[in-house]
């Protein structure tokens, strides 16, 4: 009767530490499920943004010349008006939002499931501007361009993330 007790003892204790692995287990499947995305550079995406600032815009100055898009990033970092009274982020954001659609085109089922335009200072804290669209998760190709600001020499970098 002892050892039948002894038995059963044993194997309470032998179900209490497999319980416990298993719940330990399941922690760590937990965080390494919610690791943010690997971040890979690639030179497709650095060739989309560095092209996608060469493109005409909607914002003329007020001397009448037509401002590509990285006059605008400069432009949107002194908060800038284009003639019309249009601010210059507004249609920064505008125009990407329409480029990159158009060129990742997140929402049609295809390899790319979303992209976010970051338009940043050089101390990288707070975002001049923001340009979303699609979802965020998977595989992240990362591409950048820098442009300095004419006027402080600051350095501004639009980083594109693109999830696939």
């Amino acid at each position: 009767m002892r050892d039948k007790k002894r038995g059963q003892e044993e194997m309470v204790g032998f179900v209490l530490i497999i319980i416990i692995v298993a719940v330990i287990a399941l922690v760590f499947l937990g965080i390494s499920l919610r690791k943010a995305p690997e971040e890979n550079e690639s030179v497709k995406i650095n060739d989309l943004v560095s092209s996608s600032l060469r493109v005409s815009s909607t914002c003329y100055s007020s001397n009448g010349v037509q401002n590509r898009l990285k006059d605008l990033v400069d432009l949107c970092n002194s908060n800038a008006l284009c003639v019309g009274g249009n601010g210059t982020c507004q249609v920064l954001g505008d125009e990407l939002k329409i480029i990159m659609d158009r060129s990742i085109n997140p929402n049609a089922g295809g390899k790319y499931k979303g992209y976010k335009i970051n338009v940043l200072t050089q101390n990288l804290t707070v975002p001049i501007l923001t340009v979303e669209n699609g979802n965020f998760t998977g595989k992240k190709d990362v591409g950048r361009a820098i442009v300095t600001d004419r006027q402080t020499y600051e350095i501004i970098i639009v980083k594109l993330d693109v999830y696939s």
